[in-house]
């Protein structure tokens, strides 16, 4: 995506939200202002490019600015793509912990970070499965959904590997998510957890369309629970006091926490995907 089309795309994203709905958001973006996790991309400003067109300067913040957020992301989305369609295997996983670390009314992303840390990032066990598996990297994507009774924090992680491990082995990093989060003190059903191969062509391309559109600042297209952008919406356009609160919860969780990282040098050309935290560009 050139920078012009990009600029081009953020022009007709704003288009699509009626102004009423816009200055909504910025009443509420403002109640986070301080804390710098939400905010709207600033308006007005513009440049004249050298074929005589005039576009709009967003900011590019893709985790604070739901402005951005979806255009800046959807980069981040065709760069993934490009290195799980050109790898030998993909495996798809979802790793959660057990209900009572997620409740409504306390919630916290240190468990699953800590087990994930614990399970992925050191040890020697990683580095055996690596030699075995032939890993080459992976690239994680953290996901917040809302429901009723509770909140569902979950990671999810496409495994780059250059071979096609068997079956046992996949059970094996399973087993060893389960047995890490007993580690932490937390618990881990084994029915929770998801690993599965990713065919060659679009299924991976979808993969990386997952990875990325969970994390963009947006009403969701439909799912099991409901997305932070859902919660924003309902803020402004209702009010609803309970959909703030979980929304002011939600940025104190996530605020210097890494919403995607990747684990290999060449993974993304050393530029492809920069590691970043919330409320930073």
């Amino acid at each position: 995506m050139t920078r012009s089309n990009h600029l081009s795309f953020l022009d007709e994203y704003r288009a699509e939200s009626p102004p009423s709905l816009t200055d909504a958001l910025r009443a509420v973006i403002q109640q986070y202002a301080e804390r710098n996790t939400l905010r709207l991309c600033r308006r007005g400003k513009r440049i004249l490019l050298r074929d005589g067109s005039v576009v709009r300067v967003p900011c590019n913040n893709k985790w604070s600015c739901p402005m951005c957020s979806p255009a800046r992301l959807a980069v981040d989305q065709e760069r993934i793509e490009r290195v799980l369609r050109a790898a030998h295997t993909v495996l798809f996983t979802t790793f959660t912990l057990a209900d009572e670390q997620r409740s409504a009314s306390l919630w916290s992303l240190t468990p699953i970070l800590e087990t994930w840390g614990s399970a992925f990032s050191t040890g020697s066990w990683m580095g055996d499965f690596r030699t075995r598996c032939r890993v080459s990297g992976w690239v994680r994507s953290l996901e917040v959904t809302f429901h009723p009774e509770r909140v569902h924090p979950h990671a999810h992680a496409a495994f780059v590997l250059d071979a096609e491990p068997g079956v046992a082995e996949v059970e094996r990093l399973t087993e060893h998510w389960i047995e890490s989060a007993a580690r932490r003190g937390y618990r881990a059903a084994r029915s929770a957890q998801k690993a599965e191969f990713v065919k060659a062509g679009d299924d991976r391309a979808r993969v990386a369309f997952y990875l990325c559109e969970q994390n963009a600042i947006r009403q969701s297209r439909g799912g099991k629970g409901r997305t932070p952008g859902d919660l924003l919406h309902s803020a402004a356009m209702t009010g609803d006091a309970d959909d703030l609160a979980r929304l002011l919860q939600f940025h104190n969780a996530v605020s210097g926490k890494r919403k995607i990282s990747v684990n290999r040098p060449g993974f993304s050309g050393g530029r492809v995907l920069q590691p970043a935290v919330a409320g930073r560009k």
